[in-house]
């Protein structure tokens, strides 16, 4: 089995969150969280969006939705 670092970080430098993967959240937090996480490591949406994998209409959805 293979095992991922527990701690969430946008960087190996400097730990953003207290969450841990494994821990007690839910995807939806999980995913509000990384994309928290993207959107202050980029300069546009667009580029966080690329970096997601997503369209940019859905990563301003997704933002409406966790309210980021």
């Amino acid at each position: 089995m293979c095992h991922v670092s527990t701690e969430l970080t946008a960087t190996q430098e400097k730990p953003t969150s207290t969450m841990r993967l494994g821990g007690p959240i839910t995807l939806e937090q999980l995913e509000a969280e990384h994309i928290r996480l993207v959107l202050e490591d980029t300069e546009t949406r667009e580029e966080a969006a690329r970096i997601l994998g997503i369209d940019p209409s859905t990563l301003y959805r997704k933002r409406k939705h966790f309210g980021l």
